[in-house]
């Protein structure tokens, strides 16, 4: 081989070594960006089953208020307007947050 042949071949290898560590390089930094990306749906999954529980707790808590308050309304109807009217006030306030 001449120098000429042998300075390129020397070139495209040297070209071709950069260009693969330009692509781990790359391949590197996508597959960090994918395990954030991971890493953050699965903080988000979690986050969502947490305000799921806690939506499932306030809506058997509201039912039993308006239980109790149902029952007390049929137990002592002179308090009937007003304590219903509150309690009421509040399951409606809680459940339109929803």
């Amino acid at each position: 081989m001449s120098r000429i042949e042998t300075a390129q071949a020397t070139a495209l290898a040297d070209a071709q070594d950069k260009a693969r560590k330009i692509e781990q390089t790359n391949q590197a930094a996508i597959e960090e960006v994918a395990k954030n990306a991971d890493e953050k749906i699965a903080l988000a999954t979690a986050d969502a089953d947490a305000a799921r529980n806690s939506a499932s707790r306030l809506r058997t808590e509201l039912a039993r208020l308006r239980r109790s308050s149902q029952d007390a309304a049929v137990a002592n109807p002179s308090k009937r307007e007003s304590s219903i009217d509150t309690i009421g006030v509040l399951i409606d306030v809680l459940e339109g947050v929803e």
